[in-house]
């Protein structure tokens, strides 16, 4: 089946918090850097991650850019910078609505809704705009400082994936995923190191 036809979206500023922070951040790191980006190559790696579930090259994409151009005030920003860039860049994601902080939701044994933890990024496929959408993403974002040992690495990614695990059962992501697949990855930084990028497929 072929891919829909790519059209672009006008990118909005849902406020402005988001101006202050985040966007106007951005455009400046843009400016005071010479920042260019190949939009046909963004473009492939988007649509290869929407339809084809090869999502591990856009997030080295981000990765390599925000390691590239990181100040050192950046960095000692630490946790703080490396999510919020992440989520700045999957905002220029037209597949996806990208929301932070999603209440994954859960039914209590009364069948009452009730909250069932805060996913980092939930990718919701944007289906009314691409039906043939065929993968869409659920986020752990996970920082540690870039002293931290390969066992804390590891102790960081086992409480990753018992967190992912637990919010892909929620009914608020359930609802919206339609017919794709949801992929659940995490997302571990080491200062600005990307340690690891990795799908939780059980």
């Amino acid at each position: 089946m072929p891919r829909p036809v790519m059209h672009e979206i006008l990118f909005r500023i849902p406020n402005q918090v988001v101006r202050e922070q985040m966007y106007g951040y951005l455009t400046q790191t843009y400016r005071e850097n010479d920042l260019s980006v190949d939009d046909y190559q963004r473009g492939k790696l988007m649509g290869n991650m929407a339809f084809d579930g090869d999502w591990q090259p856009y997030f080295e994409f981000i990765a390599d850019t925000l390691q590239r151009y990181s100040s050192n005030r950046d960095k000692q920003k630490g946790e703080f910078y490396v999510h919020g860039f992440t989520l700045a860049m999957t905002c220029l994601q037209k597949f996806y609505l990208p929301v932070s902080e999603q209440d994954a939701g859960v039914k209590t044994p009364k069948g009452k809704e009730a909250s069932g933890g805060y996913a980092d990024i939930y990718m919701q496929p944007r289906l009314d705009n691409y039906p043939d959408l065929a993968h869409s993403y659920l986020l752990e974002l996970k920082y540690l400082p870039s002293s931290s040992t390969d066992a804390e690495i590891e102790t960081a990614r086992q409480t990753a994936i018992d967190q992912l695990t637990h919010y892909a059962k929620g009914i608020n992501i359930e609802h919206t995923l339609g017919h794709t697949q949801l992929h659940r990855l995490i997302l571990l930084w080491r200062g600005m190191e990307l340690a690891v990028a990795e799908e939780i497929s059980n």
